[in-house]
């Protein structure tokens, strides 16, 4: 078998890798909680969309169009075989732009979830 081609395995590197960071920005800005542990492991890790969708709205401060039309979490999902959102990743805004939670603290939204049968 062949070696790729070096800029094809560097294309994937730098998609891999501007995929994390679209997790971090929108996993910090929309949790109010650090790119860092379990949580935010299992988020990144998981492709099924509307799973990571549910685990997003898990622990999200807003769940609005904020964060659904962000271009960070259109090109998640674009990246996932979306392509629906696919059309839209270059003329969303940044989740940076969006209201600061910084002083919301944290929320799980587990068992509201659990009794609206959402879980």
């Amino acid at each position: 078998m062949a070696a790729k081609p070096q800029k094809t395995a560097f294309d994937e590197m730098n998609q891999m890798m501007q995929d994390q960071l679209n997790h971090k920005i929108i996993w910090e800005k929309f949790t109010n909680r650090p790119a860092k542990g379990k949580l935010f492991e299992g988020f990144v890790r998981e492709n099924d969309l509307k799973k990571k969708h549910k685990q997003l709205l898990r622990f999200a401060l807003d769940s609005d169009d904020a964060l659904i039309m962000s271009k960070e979490y259109l090109a998640i999902r674009a990246m996932r075989g979306d392509k629906s959102a696919a059309q839209y990743v270059g003329g969303a805004d940044s989740a940076l732009t969006y209201g600061d939670y910084s002083e919301a603290g944290t929320v799980d939204h587990t068992e509201f979830m659990k009794k609206n049968g959402e879980l």
